[in-house]
């Protein structure tokens, strides 16, 4: 397990009353969970561009549309549909949640993802790593995201052991936590 600094929790409160506890990921997690996502797009591509090379031009074209697909759609799909982790995030124990606490939108998925051009500039994501510096959340441009849709970011997992053992909603915010912690 990654320890954790203690600078850099977020207390949540839910409409129950309830405080939940939320560590932002910092900037060596978040680099790590992005090169074990490359390292998984990068074998997908590889796979693919063996297989489609064999059919010529079409193969090229189809190969593209999978590069554009993957860099698009692959963060999106797994923060949607994998508990709000790409195998990278999982495998250090991150996932995007709302600032609230709750599971993140499709519509903050797809913006937040979309903004990541924004963090790459002006290269090797330096408006991003900048932002990341620069706030005690450890929000980069992509994750502060368009107000309406609500703010996201990459938290350390968390359970139910944070909870007020003697709240009236007990079990249901470890139920709640457990489907989000395991999706």
């Amino acid at each position: 397990m990654i320890p954790i600094d203690l600078d850099t929790l977020i207390e949540v409160e839910t409409p129950e009353g309830i405080l939940l506890e939320l560590h932002p990921a910092g900037l060596v997690p978040r680099l790590y969970a992005f090169l074990i996502d490359l390292a998984v797009r990068w074998t997908i591509l590889s796979v693919a561009a063996t297989i489609l090379s064999r059919l010529g031009g079409i193969g090229v074209a189809f190969w593209f549309i999978g590069i554009f697909l993957l860099e698009w759609l692959y963060p999106v799909a797994f923060e949607l549909y994998a508990g709000g982790a790409t195998p990278g995030k999982r495998a250090l124990g991150l996932m995007v949640v709302m600032d609230n606490a709750l599971p993140v939108t499709p519509a903050a998925s797809v913006i937040r993802n979309l903004l990541r051009v924004a963090d790459f500039l002006p290269f090797a994501y330096g408006v991003g790593i900048v932002a990341i510096l620069c706030r005690a959340d450890f929000k980069r441009l992509g994750d502060l995201d368009v107000v309406r849709f609500g703010e996201c970011f990459p938290v350390h997992s968390f359970d139910a052991r944070q909870l007020d053992l003697h709240s009236p909603y007990r079990h249901c915010w470890r139920y709640c936590l457990s489907i989000i912690n395991h999706r």
